[in-house]
């Protein structure tokens, strides 16, 4: 259901919020794990998006707003109920479409 291109940025976001030790994985980890998905720049591009600013704000807030897990504590990290909510949407838009996979695209 979900392309490969889109599972390997689904897999960037989860590996760059788990080596943080992100309690939870959210929108803003995809949203830059996207900045480095050729797909997706070049559609921001042609959006005339600032792609290092844009990269520079999610990284603040990110740092900002992540709250952190204990290193003592075995606890994984977790997508928030917004990232679920974002794949779920994007699944039902596919489904309703009549296609067959979400793509980076779609998003």
């Amino acid at each position: 259901m979900l392309s490969k291109e889109l599972e390997s940025t689904l897999n960037t976001a989860f590996k760059v919020a788990r080596e943080n030790r992100h309690e939870f994985m959210t929108v803003e980890h995809l949203m830059l794990a996207l900045l480095s998905n050729p797909t997706a720049m070049n559609i921001l591009l042609a959006c005339d998006a600032d792609l290092n600013n844009l990269e520079h704000e999610l990284e603040k807030f990110i740092e900002e707003n992540s709250s952190l897990l204990p290193e003592t504590e075995e606890k994984d990290t977790q997508p928030t109920l917004g990232f679920q909510r974002v794949l779920q949407r994007a699944v039902f838009h596919v489904q309703s479409s009549g296609k067959k996979e979400v793509t980076v695209r779609m998003f």
